[in-house]
């Protein structure tokens, strides 16, 4: 539950979306560190969440759970830090005459970007 929301609520969706791009603008505009909990919390209370609630729920062993889940999975596609572009491809798995397993299971590769010339990820792409 989101503060008493149920998940798949629109007023939930709508609650993540916000503090999506609290985090996002935060951090891209106004360097403001997402990965420190006291900006989290006041992201949730510049977006209106209950922010005693969400202190709870972001210091829950579900939640601590769950970041370290991703954590594992982003290390295990190649991400050094936050934050990184990997772009996953499989344009051999469909192929009928790829005999390699290895081949037909996704592949990761990190695109290299700087903040001020767009060209820089685009010669990878």
């Amino acid at each position: 539950m989101l503060g008493g929301l149920a998940p798949d609520s629109d007023e939930a969706k709508a609650l993540e979306k916000a503090m999506i791009k609290a985090i996002q603008e935060g951090d891209y505009l106004n360097a403001r560190n997402p990965s420190d909990f006291d900006t989290l919390i006041a992201f949730a209370e510049e977006i209106g969440l209950d922010v005693e609630r969400f202190e709870i729920a972001l210091n829950s062993e579900s939640t601590i759970e769950k970041l370290n889940e991703e954590m594992h999975m982003a290390r295990s596609i190649g991400a050094q830090g936050f934050p990184c572009l990997i772009l996953k491809s499989n344009k051999f798995a469909e192929a009928e005459e790829t005999k390699s397993q290895a081949l037909k299971k996704p592949q990761w590769q990190n695109v290299p970007y700087d903040y001020n010339d767009a060209s820089v990820p685009l010669r990878c792409l």
